[in-house]
């Protein structure tokens, strides 16, 4: 009898530290998702704005363009000559966020609905004692999309906040067309005006 006991004492251990065992998984594997690091939800209140970068004049009139932010969906308006005419282009990305590392599975990628195609997600990067928002589109890898960066700059003797837009593994800018900023004004103002402490393309 004292050995049935044990027996069962022994088994009743088992049983209560399996299930208890169980219990904790299952509660581990449902509480995963509240701890997992994310690319980011919204996009940073200093960039919330309108960008301006000046293109040129034609037929009596300036173009920019321009880069419009909220919170959650970036618009990009750009303007290009040819021919002796001016085209307009639009996009409208709208920001969604996945865990960090995840790779999309080849399949979806293959089936993406095109309501899907322009989705963004983004990231906080470092580079050079610089910090920027890497924004790149759902499927892109590592080195692709835009690296933005906000500043204070000296535009015709003025303090202004200034939209640095880099590209490539390096943050790399032209000073041609990589500077926006918040007035139109200062944007015509530094038209090819170079900025210390960016990497630029040769």
């Amino acid at each position: 009898m004292k050995k049935l006991v044990q027996v069962l004492t022994v088994l009743s251990i088992g049983l209560l530290a399996f299930v208890g065992s169980n219990r904790a998984n299952q509660a581990s594997a449902k509480g995963v998702h509240h701890h997992v690091q994310t690319t980011l939800k919204a996009y940073p209140k200093n960039l919330r704005k309108t960008w301006y970068h000046y293109v040129g004049k034609f037929n009596g009139k300036n173009y920019y363009n321009k880069y419009s932010f909220n919170a959650h969906q970036m618009k990009e308006t750009l303007y290009f000559r040819h021919n002796n005419k001016i085209s307009e282009f639009h996009t409208v990305n709208p920001l969604k966020s996945h865990p960090v590392n995840y790779e999309v599975p080849f399949k979806e990628i293959m089936h993406t609905p095109k309501s899907e195609m322009n989705w963004d997600i983004a990231n906080n990067e470092k580079m050079n004692g610089r910090k920027y928002i890497n924004v790149t589109g759902w499927f892109a890898g590592a080195g692709n999309g835009n690296f933005f960066n906000v500043s204070n700059q000296k535009v015709n003797g003025k303090s202004t906040k200034m939209l640095a837009d880099g590209t490539g593994i390096s943050a790399w800018m032209d000073a041609k067309r990589s500077f926006y900023f918040n007035s139109k004004l200062a944007a015509r103002h530094a038209v090819n005006q170079h900025f210390d402490h960016f990497d630029y393309y040769a």
